[in-house]
């Protein structure tokens, strides 16, 4: 009998493969066919967890050890404020700021967004008294109490959006930006404090990327388990069930498996598989965004490096130039294959919804009368090709939300203590929160499989 089968191939299912594997036990990790632990990925950290997960996996296991750690490092990708496209003009924004937020309200660039007017009434922020200390929980509304609608509206809103699939009404300061609540306490004006904020929130902001991309460090990662045993299979589960003290696994080539605990890998989709719904239903995201990717040129007037969104209707279209793929310089993050790609995500709805907005975009005939589906009317997409489409778990956006899945989580492990149900569509899409909660839970699963807890 096997100790663990890990259901697929996302970073947090082989961090527990990996984490089961060091301590001995036999584990065999599947393939789900999902291609999501391989789509190029620059993913914010702000606590290292996922910069630590790669100096693990590029760390040798002894002196003999020759294996490539050089596709496990990564390079950290500058936060940097996007230009925004206000009427048919991008504009770029003042520095710093956090999340469009001015620290200097009557910059040049802020007046060129807001009119004069409009830096003049967020410059007044100053000036007002700060009368309720850090009780303002929703960001929307703090922005227009200290700085008026408009830089609500022109210069939060659309970041915001592409980030929450809302708009910053329905989004918690301490979610959005954490501690930022607390440096306008301290401060006594919403601007004093993103200055004071500053150097946080770059810190929270830069991204980080597999130098030479997501299938080189994921192929790291692969071959660093087989160093430690781990069976790696190209089937997927299509039948599990529970017998007794252990899982049984039907593999789609026709074996069966047999288990003393089980790893759901849920990846990124808000959706598990009919084969795992009934078991892990109750973590399952509730609303969803949908994703779409879109291979293009990089327009002419987005600077390399640089960054610009856009919201149109009920999609964000976001062009981001930092992680651009150039193929004479290996050093740097690879975006696509093809070279740039623009990303599209619409606002937050029910996962049904969502689901079937995917398959109205997919059986589009044609790129062009697929951007016309998604509502996307710019002609610099037009002659684009759509490269993919799917549904991704909505972030969260209040501190509510973040508990009620971390306490459905706890609760499944309670009622399935050798079964895991791991991957970013249960935290909210976030990929560092994700393998933090599969670290915690995997190290606790194999204390019971060792025979050191109940």
């Amino acid at each position: 009998m096997i100790d663990v089968v890990v259901t697929g191939r996302s970073l947090p299912a082989l961090q527990s493969a990996l984490d089961l594997a060091e301590v001995g036990l036999s584990v065999m990790v599947l393939d789900d066919g999902s291609s999501s632990a391989l789509r190029p990925w620059a993913e914010r950290d702000p606590d290292g967890i996922i910069a630590e997960f790669a100096k693990r996996i590029a760390a040798p296991l002894d002196q003999d050890d020759s294996h490539d750690a050089d596709a496990a490092r990564l390079v950290e990708i500058p936060a940097q404020a996007p230009l925004l496209l206000q009427s048919e003009a991008w504009l770029p924004q003042s520095s710093p700021n956090v999340l469009g937020i001015p620290a200097v309200p009557l910059a040049t660039e802020t007046s060129a967004v807001l009119g004069a007017g409009g830096a003049f009434r967020a410059y007044l922020d100053r000036l007002t008294p700060l009368l309720t200390v850090g009780k303002t929980r929703m960001l929307g509304e703090l922005v227009k109490k200290r700085m008026g609608a408009k830089t609500r509206d022109l210069l939060v809103d659309p970041q915001v959006f592409e980030r929450f699939g809302v708009d910053a009404s329905e989004v918690e300061v301490a979610v959005a930006s954490p501690g930022l609540n607390e440096a306008l306490s301290r401060a006594g004006s919403l601007s004093t404090a993103v200055l004071a904020y500053a150097d946080r929130n770059v810190a929270r902001e830069t991204r980080v990327a597999p130098v030479f991309g997501a299938e080189a460090f994921v192929n790291t990662l692969l071959r660093r388990l087989e160093l430690y045993g781990v069976r790696l299979r190209s089937e997927r589960a299509i039948a599990v069930a529970q017998e007794d003290e252990s899982w049984v696994v039907q593999l789609d080539g026709g074996d069966t498996l047999q288990a003393r605990a089980l790893i759901a890998d849920l990846g990124a989709s808000p959706v598990a598989s009919h084969e795992f719904t009934p078991l892990v239903e109750t973590v399952l995201p509730s609303e969803a965004r949908v994703y779409a990717e879109i291979d293009m040129e990089r327009p002419e007037w987005l600077a390399p490096g640089g960054r610009a969104i856009a919201r149109v209707a009920d999609w964000a279209v976001l062009l981001d130039a930092s992680a651009e793929h150039d193929s004479a310089d290996e050093g740097r993050p690879g975006s696509s294959e093809a070279g740039f790609v623009c990303r599209l995500v619409s606002k937050v709805a029910p996962v049904r919804d969502q689901l079937e907005g995917v398959v109205r975009l997919q059986k589009s005939e044609d790129s062009s009368s697929r951007h016309k589906g998604t509502g996307v009317g710019i002609e610099w997409l037009q002659g684009s090709t759509l490269i993919e489409v799917s549904p991704i778990a909505a972030p969260y956006r209040t501190l509510t939300q973040r508990h009620k899945a971390a306490e459905a989580i706890a609760a499944l492990e309670v009622e399935h203590p050798k079964l895991l149900a791991v991957g970013r569509a249960i935290h909210g899409d976030d990929q560092a929160e994700a393998l933090s909660s599969a670290r915690a839970a995997t190290v606790r699963l194999r204390r019971r499989l060792l025979g050191l807890s109940e």
